[in-house]
């Protein structure tokens, strides 16, 4: 259950769909069944809330889990035009 800003520095409670974005990302379950030699995968949800995502994106890291990263500069751009 998603109960806040992913961003750290932010913690801002999640209340409403209608701010922010929310992300799904298939992680992998080292708890669960491996089945066929692959390892159960669960789906976790995470939010940012509007202002963290006019800067920021989640992004899906082999290594780390989840990561918090800038936009792209040409996405900014576009939002920057509008």
């Amino acid at each position: 259950m998603v109960n806040e800003c992913a961003n750290p520095n932010c913690s801002r409670p999640f209340l409403y769909l209608r701010e922010g974005r929310l992300f799904a990302f298939d992680m992998p379950d080292p708890g669960g069944p491996v089945i066929s030699g692959r390892i159960a995968r669960r789906r976790e949800h995470y939010w940012l809330c509007g202002e963290c995502s006019q800067a920021f994106v989640l992004v899906q890291s082999c290594e780390t889990g989840v990561l918090l990263a800038p936009k792209p500069a040409h996405v900014m751009l576009g939002v920057l035009a509008s």
